[in-house]
């Protein structure tokens, strides 16, 4: 009797073992997770910080036309034409809400001779840096609760691990 009470004692003991290494786990994914995604969006976001920063300092400036407008229930697109360094007319399209009060928008981009230009931008501050900002604000509390998580609760089980 006072072997099966042991025994029973003993299979207890080891389900519970299986079940923090399970919880351990799942609390190290849950926290790798976070931090992955926060990792992620503050790259994004200094990513795209460092292109509008460039298009500032180095990007070429030029006018560009408000030539059409589609709108799709509330949200409406603009398209915007302007000439690229080589003097093609070129289109580009913005979805910016304080253009419709406008006609003639700057635009930045950066071109080398004999290439398409790339990272065509209207310089508007929403449409510059909103997208930064809100990656920004969205992966900088991921990131520090992701890794607050992970080395406060890796150890203390650890510790808990080394005292059973």
């Amino acid at each position: 009797m006072f072997d099966k009470a042991v025994l029973s004692i003993q299979r207890k003991a080891m389900n519970i073992r299986k079940y923090t290494r399970r919880t351990d786990k799942l609390a190290v994914g849950i926290c790798s997770f976070w931090l992955g995604v926060g990792l992620l969006l503050l790259v994004g976001s200094l990513y795209m910080f460092c292109i509008h920063a460039s298009l500032l300092l180095t990007g070429h400036r030029v006018d560009g036309n408000i030539v059409g407008e589609s709108c799709r229930k509330q949200d409406c697109s603009y398209m915007i034409e302007f000439k690229d360094i080589n003097g093609k007319v070129l289109e580009a399209s913005s979805a910016s809400s304080s253009l419709s009060k406008q006609y003639t928008v700057e635009i930045l981009f950066q071109q080398q001779p004999g290439r398409a230009p790339e990272h065509i931008r209207v310089n508007l501050f929403g449409e510059m840096w909103a997208a930064p900002i809100v990656m920004l604000i969205l992966g900088l509390p991921l990131l520090v609760v992701g890794a607050h998580l992970l080395l406060t609760t890796l150890p203390a089980r650890r510790q808990s691990r080394k005292r059973s």
